[in-house]
């Protein structure tokens, strides 16, 4: 028993000399040092280490709920390791591989390089950026910014050919072959013979020595071609290669063959020019100057009444930045027309009018074609002003849209012949029906009207029905409601209107209710329930 409090007390002593504990501090050492401020264990020595648990991989995975940042050393894999996850789901990390050394690896794949250490990793791109150029048969490449050593272009060209044709070959590979001679053409000028080749003359032979007093020589022509036969050979060459007209003042000139002939006057053959020049109002003489006609012009025609008529077509050929047929002149009290001369279409206007456009018949207007052909001519529609076609099934027939936020005018107007509007679409949307300044979505200055049905049988309701009277007979009679979904805010009354003992059962579609039931019974003559879809069920708005 002294042996026992003799060691308690030196063991006390040794954790007095050895460790020091401030507030939330300690320090283990063997000089008594304070433990850093910064530290909540401060462990020094110079010549013992720290010592932590160590266990296999198998008593690591273990570990019940490891703390994040639980350090051990796995003696299975030689290291220390540190749960990076948390305690319900663990993730054990190496710090170092065995024996103090790094796992470190590099790896590359589609130009990006994956450098990893201790499982962790980073991915740069391997080429960033890479150029070529070329001078003198030297072929240099530039990658990151670093240009190495050029190479040859061309190591190796060679030529071959056969009958006409030329092969080239360049480094091993061949092209596409061509002809060698494309053109051959032979030409005589006096006793002087010439063979030009691809476009190349040969220097002239002269083929003096050749002929001789025995030697026939006949010319021929037809057309515009000459034929020489000499000795019972032919060759053939044009007569005219070049004929130029040039006219001065009223001189013509005619230049053949690069010889000029002398001019002749013409004056008395060329009668009065019938354009006049805008800058000299005296004829034109050049298609170059601006041009004006006093009488009237046709084109295609032979009797104009007006100043030009064409005959069938006049296009408007865009060159600049737009294509325009323009009115001038039109403001202050100038008009306009465009139209047809039996009525079929009319569009006018001027300075101080409004633009009116129309067409005898009825007048369709249709844009968002989205294709370069005309649509079908239609026929004659009578008792119709206007009609907005859709063009497309995606399209709109009719947008009406207001200019900005800031509008104040109605977006749309129906009007009686003097002007006052009847029925309105403000810049809200809200639609007035009898009045020109709606105070809600919608209001009806007047009485409106719906469908109102009488049934005695089992009916089922659609969009047709409003109103539904119904007379039960002599058997109970069943309403059925369509589903509530996709119809929010339609609304149905439904009314009993004999006094018979049977019901009018109202009821929804499927498991969908009226109030939170599965139906509403009428059993009393002059009963009735009006309901409203909420686009899930229905609801009771009104009943007796």
């Amino acid at each position: 028993m002294k042996k026992r409090h003799l060691l308690m007390m030196l063991l006390i002593c040794q954790l007095a000399t050895v460790t020091k504990i401030y507030a939330q501090n300690i320090a283990i050492n063997g000089t008594g040092s304070l433990p850093d401020t910064s530290a909540m264990l401060d462990v020094s020595s110079v010549n013992k280490g720290f010592l932590a648990p160590r266990m296999t991989t198998a008593q690591q995975n273990a570990i019940p709920l490891p703390a994040k940042g639980l350090l051990i050393y796995n003696i299975t894999d030689n290291g220390f390791k540190v749960n990076a996850g948390s305690p319900a789901s663990p993730s054990w990390l190496a710090l170092a591989a065995g024996n103090g050394s790094i796992i470190h690896a590099l790896t590359y794949a589609n130009n990006v390089l994956t450098n990893t250490i201790n499982g962790v990793g980073s991915s740069v791109n391997i080429i960033n950026s890479v150029s070529n150029s070329s001078a003198n048969n030297v072929l240099s490449t530039t990658v990151n910014g670093i240009t190495g050593s050029g190479v040859p272009i061309i190591n190796a060209v060679s030529n071959t050919s056969s009958a006409n044709t030329l092969f080239t070959q360049i480094n091993g590979v061949s092209g596409a072959s061509v002809s060698i001679v494309n053109s051959n053409a032979l030409s005589l000028n006096g006793t002087s013979l010439t063979s030009t080749i691809n476009g190349v003359s040969s220097t002239a032979l002269n083929l003096t020595s050749l002929v001789t007093s025995a030697t026939t020589n006949t010319l021929s022509s037809s057309t515009n071609t000459m034929t020489n036969n000499t000795n019972g050979v032919s060759a053939t060459a044009p007569i005219v290669n070049t004929n130029v007209l040039a006219i001065s003042g009223t001189n013509i000139t005619s230049t053949v063959n690069g010889v000029a002939s002398n001019s002749l006057n013409i004056g008395a053959a060329i009668t009065t020019e019938p354009w006049f020049n805008v800058a000299t109002n005296s004829g034109a003489t050049a298609n170059t100057q601006n041009i004006y006609q006093s009488a009237n012009v046709g084109i295609g025609v032979t009797d104009p009444a007006t100043q030009l008529v064409v005959k069938d077509n006049i296009e408007i050929r865009r060159v600049g930045t737009v294509a325009q047929l323009l009115f001038s002149k039109t403001s202050g009290s100038g008009d306009f027309r465009f139209g047809g001369d039996g009525g079929d279409i009319y569009w006018q206007g001027g300075g101080g009018r409004s633009l009116q456009m129309g067409s005898y018949w009825a007048t369709i207007l249709g844009g968002d074609r989205q294709t370069a052909a005309f649509p079908a001519f239609a026929n004659a529609i009578s008792g119709t002003s206007v009609i907005v076609a859709a063009m497309r099934n995606q399209s709109v027939a009719l947008a009406v849209q207001a200019n900005s936020n800031d509008q104040i005018g109605n977006l749309t107007e129906w009007r009686n012949s003097g002007g006052t509007a009847l029925s309105v679409v403000d810049k809200k949307g809200n639609l007035g029906l009898g009045t020109a300044t709606p105070n809600s979505t919608l209001q009806t200055n007047g009485s409106f009207s719906t469908a109102v049905i009488s049934v005695n049988n089992n009916v089922t309701l659609t969009d047709a029905h409003s109103l539904v009277l119904l007379n039960p007979g002599g058997t109970d009679k069943t309403v059925s409601l369509p589903t509530a979904v996709g119809i929010t805010g339609r609304i149905y009354t439904i009314k009993k209107i004999d006094n018979g003992t049977k019901n009018v059962s109202v009821v929804g579609k499927n498991s969908e209710t009226i109030d939170g039931a599965a139906s509403v019974i009428l059993s009393l003559q002059w009963k009735y329930v009006t309901i409203q879809s909420d686009g899930s069920n229905w609801m009771i708005t009104s009943q007796n």
